[in-house]
């Protein structure tokens, strides 16, 4: 990877059953950087790249933008969110930097940079 964060370590993005899968795209490893810039606080991973294997695991759901997509990156992270101040100040930061696909939990935020998915969307869970 070219790319060599200022906010976040590779391990906070790697896939967490420990399989060792760290293919996030190196711009949007720098939307991400850009994001923490912006949003002017630490911004704490709940989860990065996933393996297909983790992916099923979790629920996430077939061809998440978390498992590597089919030029081999994934293209988002999942932010912890525990209040609506936070929430507002996460999404406002991504919106600065290009997001165009959100979805909204309790708990976190998923931020999706991926350009063949459909845009301009928020979802809750």
């Amino acid at each position: 990877m070219n790319y060599q964060p200022k906010y976040f370590r590779i391990s906070e993005y790697s896939c967490k059953c420990g399989c060792g899968l760290i293919h996030l795209n190196p711009n949007v490893l720098y939307f991400f950087d850009r994001m923490r810039e912006l949003y002017g606080k630490p911004m704490i991973v709940t989860s990065g790249c996933r393996c297909e294997e983790h992916n099923r695991k979790v629920g996430g759901s077939p061809g998440s933008s978390h498992t590597p997509q089919e030029d081999g990156y994934t293209y988002a992270m999942d932010i912890e969110c525990h209040d609506s101040n936070e929430r507002f100040e996460l999404i406002k930061a991504a919106v600065r930097v290009g997001c165009k696909r959100m979805g909204i939990a309790k708990e976190y935020i998923h931020f999706d940079f991926s350009t063949t998915h459909p845009q301009d969307v928020i979802w809750v869970y």
